[in-house]
């Protein structure tokens, strides 16, 4: 797993290194009264977008934001709007062909330099490229770069060093023993796109059924349908509500429960909550004998050749 731990531990250089101030072709998309709009494609849009708009409810910010695929954008009517394009490698097509019929104020999110995106305005967000397939820290990279965006148009703290501790606590936490063998993963809570990006996550690395459950939606059915083998992992679900859905999961279903308690930094505690889902991943593909750099199909623009 070295390739996908390397990867994990990228964040810790993206923290370490983190500025001050925040990125200027992100800050300068975020204007009152203008719709954002987020160009993106999978990893790239999933928790990017919701974790984006749980900021902007959090800190009142009532100009719309949203996150689109490139041909949904492109077939958009035209009108005022920022644009930000997001991709790893810079090249993914959809979001290239997306922002090739936009005016050229468009700025870009990318991961890696040389990518067709890096023609607009744009940060290049990581010091070297990921190596494994399933994308780590270019989603947190990323989700930073938008919430320090908002939160200086907004007024509000970046709490860099909080997200740098708590990220090496997760990353150098004992292994977790507790969530192997296991056949179908459910992930409960939230609203700014952790347990979707880590249901995706869990389909690349693992091979298994990933499901997202947002909010809290874990304690409204999915209980008719859990099984023995299935893991329900409770990233942000209200403390009040544990011990129903533990009895629900374990002992009406015969299921695993897995609820972290995780440090609390506020709005920007879903990005703790997406690196203790990769360390829950790690373990279950290896309980599996899978590398979680290395899924059987799925591959990933930019990566470099595994060996």
């Amino acid at each position: 797993m070295t390739a996908f731990n390397d990867d994990c531990t990228l964040t810790l250089d993206l923290l370490a290194a983190w500025p001050a101030k925040p990125i200027a072709a992100v800050r300068k998309q975020l204007r009152p009264g203008v719709p954002l709009i987020l160009v993106a494609e999978g990893s790239s849009q999933l928790m990017p977008g919701a974790f984006l708009r749980s900021c902007a409810r959090t800190w009142n910010w009532t100009t719309q934001v949203d996150a689109l695929g490139g041909r949904a954008f492109a077939a958009l009517p035209s009108g005022q709007r920022a644009v930000i394009a997001i991709s790893n490698s810079g090249r993914s097509r959809e979001v290239v062909e997306a922002m090739s019929r936009f005016p050229a104020d468009a700025t870009a999110l990318v991961g890696i330099p040389g990518g067709n995106l890096t023609k607009l305005p744009h940060h290049i967000l990581l010091p070297r490229p990921e190596v494994a397939v399933p994308a780590t820290a270019s989603v947190f990279g990323t989700c930073l770069a938008l919430g320090h965006a908002l939160a200086d148009a907004c007024g509000q703290p970046v709490p860099v060093a909080d997200l740098l501790a708590a990220t090496k606590q997760q990353l150098a936490a004992p292994e977790i023993t507790a969530v192997g063998n296991v056949k179908r993963v459910f992930w409960l809570g939230g609203h700014a796109g952790a347990t979707a990006e880590l249901a995706l996550k869990t389909m690349e690395m693992t091979g298994l059924a990933g499901f997202d459950m947002p909010g809290s939606l874990g304690l409204h059915g999915i209980h008719e349908v859990l099984a023995p083998g299935d893991l329900v992992v409770a990233l942000d679900i209200h403390a009040d509500d544990i011990g129903e859905l533990r009895r629900r999961v374990e002992v009406q279903c015969g299921s695993r429960l897995h609820a972290p308690t995780l440090p609390n930094l506020g709005v920007w505690s879903p990005l703790i909550a997406l690196v203790h889902g990769w360390r829950v991943l790690a373990t279950v593909a290896a309980a599996l004998g899978r590398d979680p750099a290395k899924p059987a199909r799925a591959t990933k623009l930019g990566n470099p050749a595994l060996g």
